[in-house]
This record gives C-alpha cells, sequence and structure tokens, in this order.
C-alpha cells in the first residue's frame, strides 16, 4: 500500500514493479492485492498496461484497515482481565493505544514519514 502512495503520480502500476521494489514475491503480492481489492482499497486495471492503484485517497486509509483486511492473525487481547494478574491492565493499556494507532494513522501519514526517511538519507555522505 505504501508503495502504491508512493508512486501515485505514476498511475497504474504493475505488480512486477512493485514486487520488484519491495522485495516480495509476485505470488505472494497478488494474494494481497486481491485481498485489497476485495476490501476496495486498491483498484485494478486489465490489459498490458494494466496493474493497480490506490482505490481512495492516501488520507482516507487508515493503517488499521490495512491491518484488518490482511493481518488475519493480528488481534490484541480482548480476553476478560483476571483481578489476580498483575499484567492484565498493561495488556489493555497496550492493546487500547494499538488500536488507537492503527486507527488515527493514515496511509497519508506513513507516505510522509517514508518521504522524510528518503531525505535523511540522502543527506548522510561519508568522506
Amino acid at each position: 500500500m505504501l508503495d502504491l502512495a508512493l508512486h501515485r503520480n505514476e498511475g497504474v502500476l504493475r505488480v512486477a514493479d512493485i514486487a520488484q521494489r519491495q522485495s516480495i514475491p509476485i505470488k505472494f503480492l497478488e494474494q494481497i492485492l486481491l485481498v485489497l481489492k476485495a476490501g476496495e482499497l486498491v483498484a485494478s486495471r486489465r490489459g498490458a498496461r494494466g496493474g493497480y492503484l490506490l482505490a481512495k485517497d492516501p488520507s482516507l486509509i487508515t493503517i488499521g484497515d490495512i491491518v484488518r483486511l490482511t493481518e488475519h492473525s493480528f488481534t490484541v487481547s480482548h480476553r476478560t482481565r483476571n483481578p489476580t494478574d498483575p499484567f492484565g491492565e498493561i495488556w489493555e493499556d497496550i492493546g487500547n493505544y494499538a488500536r488507537k494507532q492503527l486507527a488515527t494513522t493514515t496511509l497519508q501519514d506513513m507516505h510522509a514519514r517514508a518521504l522524510k526517511l528518503r531525505q535523511a538519507r540522502s543527506l548522510e555522505y561519508t568522506i
């Protein structure tokens, strides 16, 4: 998703190009993109110039939207708190924090962070 956002101005992106940039096997990436398409976060175009693009503006897509579709195993415990468990409250706090971050961080936020990191790396030099 971040690759689609970073290369959004290029239009429809080929799966092979995304896979190469992100070092992801094409077959695995295709499976992920199908899930994201079913979740209406990406759209696809068929044909020789086909590929994928974001279905929405990056500011309207939260990381939580992406995680809910792609990370079925990701859950922050919703177990009933045991009053004798000294860690129960901290796990609840961690879960609440994670859910809040996922719900409020957008793909646009991640795009801005990625550009900032790229810029910082390009300023580094060695003598």
